[in-house]
């Protein structure tokens, strides 16, 4: 639901740039610009773990879900229609880990799972004038997956304490990330921005990330989806 709102704003924000497609005097996008922009969404994505260790079984876990993105871009116009820059990112799931990690919570509760991700990006602005700005990107980048906590175990006995479980899991891979954005001026710097992109993110646990894992160190996870954000950009030049 909330990725079909996303793609009518899109929609409308491209149907504002035809309506401009006349006044061309001036570019919202240019040799030298710099833009900041901030934005959040949703995700649709196939979630999947495989552990290395398990032949019955390596064919592993996998599922669609959703979850909520949150990202930060930097740009800088290297021409008037090519711009290099930086992304930071972070998605949002909800997973069993009994099903894609191979342990349970006391509570039997599902984990927060948290992905960050650090891009270089390339993009190609295919139509810009005073008002609207219509790009593809492509970015690929550094990939972490992590999810820690901690949950009580009660006593089975009147006689036994009660323990914490503590958990953990880091894993780190790489991403790779296309889609377009598409920004209506409502300012001279000031801009509505909405963008759809499609990704592919692997990571697995290793030496680098031994220290902050002690739940699922055999299991390497693959996340494979589609993202809607809606957000604002900063044009600073």
């Amino acid at each position: 639901m909330k990725n079909n709102y996303i793609l009518k704003i899109s929609s409308f924000l491209i149907f504002l740039g035809v309506l401009g497609v006349q006044n061309i005097s001036a570019q919202s996008f240019k040799q030298g610009s710099f833009n900041i922009s901030i934005s959040g969404g949703s995700t649709t994505a196939n979630y999947a773990t495989k552990n290395k260790g398990d032949v019955k079984n390596g064919r592993g876990s996998k599922k669609t879900m959703d979850g909520i993105r949150d990202p930060l871009i930097l740009e800088y116009g290297l021409t008037n229609h090519w711009g290099i820059g930086m992304s930071l990112g972070n998605d949002i799931f909800e997973v069993d880990p009994n099903t894609y990690y191979g342990f349970g919570l006391p509570s039997g509760n599902k984990v927060v799972v948290n992905t960050s991700e650090f891009n270089f990006d390339l993009n190609y602005h295919i139509y810009t004038n005073e008002r609207f700005d219509f790009s593809t990107f492509t970015s690929i980048g550094k990939f972490t997956i992590n999810f820690t906590g901690k949950e009580t175990i009660p006593p089975v006995s009147e006689t036994q304490m009660s323990e914490d479980f503590n958990y953990n899991y880091t894993a780190q891979g790489h991403i790779g990330r296309i889609g377009t954005r598409a920004k209506f001026y409502v300012f001279k710097r000031i801009a509505l921005m909405t963008m759809l992109s499609v990704y592919s993110g692997n990571a697995t646990t290793g030496k680098s990330c031994a220290s902050n894992t002690n739940v699922g160190n055999n299991y390497s996870t693959r996340i494979t989806g589609y993202a809607s954000e809606i957000g604002l950009s900063f044009r600073i030049r």
